[in-house]
């Protein structure tokens, strides 16, 4: 199994914009496959396609600067990447009231399941899972009105948490993604359908945050 622990240390200012830092570690197979599509290549485009995946698993319009790399050589360990990272506009700001998404890693295989009916079976290179750890700051002035449900879902193809917490001004959310498999038969689409829809739907929920003043988004 592929396993990508992210983890994130994140503030948010003022004006709605994250910035913090960002640690990736791929274990197992996910680990020896980044090792195998970048054999050969130096520090450099390493460091350039590290700063593109980063980007896909944030919200649209994030910077990423890759500022530590380690474990390329060394297969019994996991591979390591550090970086900055900035999403300017991550939070939306409604009369005294801050709509803060809970989903800031995404998960790029969900756009597969957007149609209702599938001709071929579904394969994924591995089977994987995504284990994120966030710890959000929020500014001085800003109070926690609301955090979304927890989630718990344990199927035969995969499981799915969440969790949302919060403790003066930082709130932490965990999440877990698992699936079991890499090849599905077409039988097993709608299930597996009905799975990513609730991932997708839970990623999505915000937390609801009230200020004397929030900036605002045209």
């Amino acid at each position: 199994m592929a396993v990508f622990e992210r983890r994130a240390r994140v503030k948010l200012d003022a004006e709605g914009s994250l910035s913090g830092t960002v640690t990736v570690k791929v274990h197992g197979l996910g680990g020896m496959a980044w090792r195998e599509e970048f054999y050969g290549e130096d520090e450099v485009k390493r460091r350039e396609e590290m700063e593109k995946r980063m980007k896909d698993w944030l919200p649209e319009g994030a910077t990423v600067d890759v500022t530590g790399m380690s474990g390329w050589e060394q297969n019994d360990y996991p591979l390591v990447v550090e970086a900055s990272v900035r999403v300017p506009g991550f939070a939306v700001g409604t009369g005294r009231r801050l709509f803060l998404p809970t989903g800031i890693f995404q998960t790029q295989e969900i756009v597969s399941f957007e149609h209702a009916q599938r001709q071929y079976p579904v394969y994924f290179r591995f089977p994987w899972q995504e284990k994120d750890a966030v710890e959000l700051t929020l500014p001085e002035g800003v109070e926690v009105e609301a955090l979304p449900q927890e989630k718990n879902r344990d199927t035969a193809l995969g499981r799915y948490r969440f969790t949302c917490r919060h403790q003066e001004q930082t709130v932490r959310i965990e999440r877990e993604l698992v699936i079991n498999g890499f090849f599905f038969q077409t039988q097993y689409y709608p299930a597996l359908r009905d799975f990513f829809n609730q991932v997708r739907t839970s990623d999505e929920q915000h937390a609801i945050s009230s200020a004397e003043k929030v900036a605002q988004r045209d």
